[in-house]
């Protein structure tokens, strides 16, 4: 994998990995106050992991999808809350080779820039002269804490009444606000991933210029020619029924999640061989890694990490490729591309599951590490764009068109 990344991919792999020491001295901080540490932030904006995706000449790295989700994956190794807030200004910044260059350099173009939002529940926002004026409370906001510009999914409304897009259903957009314009509300009372931060955000009667928002209801289409906002855009099912969720960074939600549960995972394994390489057993002078139960399982939960990641960098080496060689990806692989994002996550949270019963009673004490990675990893795996509907979604097309997969 890693001889697959090119240099600038190498690069920021090993900016990654250098950030460890610093993430596990943040650990305690991270869980506690429910968002990175200042100087960790500053580290890893420093390092470009937050601009991975971003446009070249506004100091972003512009590299390719399997490269973003590798680094992303090494530091959820580490931390899952640091992987996650690492993954979602690095997914959401595909957008800018989506917008104008006036909000593309207004919003990415800082060093230091940092976005975040999300797109449930819908506000609203009132068309006016040169743009809208929004008003809603969205949850799931992550990273916000540590965010220089937030965003919301918001209906248009003209005169009162509901605009209808192009395809006579009504329009909804993104609208990117500054982090001044908003109110952080405090609700992120969960169970793992905790700093991730993911709190309420609310925005009242704030003027949003046009060219700060992106559609939502109706396909992106990039204006950077990269491949990589090509392969980022796009619409894909969110339920069997036909409902389409459209982001200038589609195909980097699910893979991103993916990477974050992968990374868990891994880190999981790493913290388990660690202890059954020093836990002596009751029942027996032996330590924990002599019995050959624990042997068999251990074998086990890496042959089904070893698979599942298989599974989603292999799924974007074909899409990459068909994006490369055509110049945009296909509706059919953008559902394959959630439905390898959706099995990953589930199966790194059966890895973690294993080691953590392996373990026995060690396991269950905020003191180790398995305790934090089990509780981060099943809370990864409740968000939608790795939800088991998606399942639902793939079987339903598949049942329309078997060769779905193999004529992408």
């Amino acid at each position: 994998m890693e001889n697959e990344i090119g240099d600038t991919g190498k690069d920021l792999l090993e900016a990654a990995r250098a950030l460890a020491p610093q993430i596990r001295e943040s650990a305690d901080f991270i869980e506690q106050y429910q968002r990175l540490p200042e100087p960790l932030v500053t580290a890893m904006a420093t390092a470009g992991l937050f601009k991975m995706l971003v446009p070249r000449e506004l100091g972003g790295s512009q590299v390719e999808p399997q490269v973003y989700v590798r680094v992303i994956e090494e530091i959820a190794r580490i931390d899952g809350s640091a992987g996650w807030c690492v993954m979602i200004p690095s997914c959401v910044s595909a957008a800018a080779g989506c917008f104008g260059e006036e909000a593309a350099r207004e919003i990415f173009g800082p060093p230091r820039s940092y976005v975040a939002g999300s797109g449930t529940p819908i506000g609203r926002a009132e068309a006016t002269e040169g743009g809208y004026r929004a008003t809603g409370r969205w949850s799931f906001n992550s990273g916000c804490r540590q965010a220089t510009w937030l965003w919301g999914s918001t209906a248009i409304y003209e005169d009162g009444t509901p605009r209808l897009d192009a395809n006579g259903t009504p329009e909804i957009r993104l609208m990117f606000f500054p982090v001044s314009d908003c109110t952080i509300i405090d609700g992120w009372n969960v169970i793992g991933l905790r700093g991730s931060g993911s709190h309420d955000l609310t925005v009242t009667d704030i003027f949003v210029p046009s060219h700060r928002s992106l559609p939502r209801s109706s396909p992106v289409t990039p204006r950077h020619p990269d491949p990589v906002y090509a392969f980022a855009a796009g619409s894909v099912p969110i339920t069997s029924s036909g409902v389409d969720s459209n982001t200038a960074w589609t195909a980097l939600a699910t893979i991103g999640f993916a990477a974050v549960s992968l990374g868990i995972a891994r880190g999981a394994i790493d913290a388990f061989v660690e202890l059954a390489n020093t836990k002596v057993v009751r029942r027996g002078p032996s330590l924990l890694r002599d019995d050959p139960i624990i042997q068999f399982q251990l074998g086990q939960a890496e042959a089904t990490f070893l698979a599942a990641r298989a599974l989603v960098y292999e799924t974007i080496r074909t899409v990459w490729s068909t994006v490369q060689r055509t110049g945009t990806g296909t509706a059919d692989q953008q559902v394959l591309l959630r439905l390898a994002g959706t099995h990953d996550a589930s199966q790194a949270a059966q890895v973690v599951e294993t080691v953590w019963k392996a373990a026995g009673a060690s396991s269950i004490f905020a003191s180790n590490p398995l305790e934090r990675r089990f509780r981060d990893v099943h809370v990864a795996t409740q968000n939608i764009a790795v939800g088991s509907p998606n399942y639902a979604v793939a079987g339903n097309l598949l049942l329309q068109n078997s060769s779905s997969w193999t004529s992408s």
